[in-house]
């Protein structure tokens, strides 16, 4: 049993600023299976973590705490889940769902029912059209938003521009400030995604045998009451929606 460790906490970024300013983090989990050209097995994820911008700096400092408290170095990262660093994601894991400012979204592709040569023109109409699925519904009127990707995404400069713009043209009411490309290395904000995300991805894609990175499956499972799977529209603080592709 490991302790959870809980860092000391302001609370001066507790309340949403007025109108509300939200920047959300997008991570991607087997990128691969979403851009291959032929049919493969198992689940793709898009996550993308939501904060109160009034919130961030706080969540910033609040990760860092976290780091320090258990000596972690380098990049956060799902795969390098290790059991030497359990009490370190088990506080992470608590440390998410204790803050209301935070809040995950993450859509499922079911890599065998997807066909870029069939059902997109290409793996960047793709693109487009998952990253509309994971952020449009949650895209609130009178909110102003920026959005985060991780740079490895960007791989056209010019598709976080046209996704800005698809995204604004659907969502008069909301403000799309930017889409922009983060160096992950330098993000607390994509590197939680990436953690949540591959949570998700391996609770849609559950091992022959168990790890430490189950274990933290579980840990997450107890938060939410439930297992992971998909989620109603009303779930916000980890809603999950599983795509249905149309043959």
């Amino acid at each position: 049993m490991t302790n959870t460790f809980i860092p000391e906490i302001s609370t001066g970024g507790n309340q949403p600023s007025s109108p509300q300013r939200v920047e959300v983090y997008c991570d991607e989990s087997r990128h691969d299976l979403i851009s291959s050209a032929y049919p493969r097995s198992g689940k793709a994820v898009i996550g993308s973590l939501w904060i109160d911008e009034s919130f961030r700096d706080t969540f910033k400092s609040d990760f860092s705490a976290l780091r320090q408290h258990f000596n972690v170095r380098g990049e956060v990262k799902w795969s390098k889940t290790s059991p030497s660093r359990l009490g370190f994601y088990e506080s992470l894991i608590h440390y998410f769902f204790t803050r209301n400012e935070l809040k995950f979204r993450a859509i499922v592709i079911d890599a065998k029912q997807l066909d870029i040569r069939r059902f997109h023109d290409s793996d960047e109409e793709a693109f487009y059209k998952f990253y509309y699925q994971l952020l449009h519904h949650w895209l609130e009127p009178g909110a102003t938003y920026r959005i985060f990707c991780d740079f490895k995404i960007n791989q056209d400069p010019q598709r976080l521009p046209l996704l800005r713009t698809i995204l604004q043209n659907a969502n008069r009411a909301s403000t799309i400030e930017g889409l922009f490309a983060l160096d992950s290395r330098e993000s607390a904000g994509v590197q939680l995604c990436d953690y949540l995300t591959g949570v998700t991805q391996r609770a849609f894609n559950p091992p022959a045998t168990l790890s430490t990175k189950d274990r933290i499956v579980e840990k997450v499972e107890a938060a939410l009451g439930r297992s992971i799977g998909p989620s109603s529209s009303s779930e916000k603080k980890f809603n999950v929606f599983k795509i249905r592709l149309q043959g």
